[in-house]
């Protein structure tokens, strides 16, 4: 597990070429020791640094075997998250309709959960991808309802969305 979480700091101080070793050791590791659900994580955080990377066919790659993997372990917080990168990547890839169709269907099993914070990433990245496709009232819809779960939840990236919402982003 500290692989991966290395990985992911990496990832977050943009530290792409580490994080990338660090995930795929902890790919491996997990695999060695038939730990499927490790894997799966590994899988997830794999496709987050490929992402980074632009390098959007093996995210993709990794962000489906998360999500069969989430699936098939029963695991319905990770499916969810998994659901969730996987939109992501398809918007990244330009699907933009089949990215809305996976977020809707991770942000129902977020709600489904009672994952607030969850829901509100997904209503974000949902706000991007209506920018995308040239729809603003449903992006400014997406976005305020993510600012509202942010701000009941405290958390401080409601200030982001404020600006998009008011238009100074």
């Amino acid at each position: 597990m500290v692989c991966t979480g290395y990985g992911h700091a990496c990832r977050e101080w943009k530290r792409l070429d580490e994080g990338l070793d660090y995930s795929q050791r902890s790919l491996n590791a997990w695999r060695q020791l038939g730990d499927q659900h490790g894997e799966a994580i590994a899988h997830n955080s794999l496709s987050g640094v490929h992402r980074d990377r632009g390098e959007v066919a093996t995210a993709l790659h990794h962000c489906e075997v998360a999500v069969a993997m989430f699936g098939e372990i029963g695991d319905r917080h990770a499916h969810a998250w998994a659901l969730h990168n996987l939109a992501n990547a398809r918007r990244d890839r330009g699907d933009l309709e089949e990215s809305l169709k996976l977020h809707r269907e991770a942000l129902q099993a977020r709600e489904d959960l009672g994952d607030r914070y969850g829901q509100a990433f997904t209503h974000e990245a949902m706000a991007e991808t209506y920018r995308r496709l040239g729809r603003p009232g449903e992006q400014r819809t997406a976005a305020e309802h993510a600012l509202a779960i942010f701000d009941d939840l405290g958390d401080p990236r409601g200030e982001d969305l404020r600006a998009l919402i008011d238009g100074r982003s």
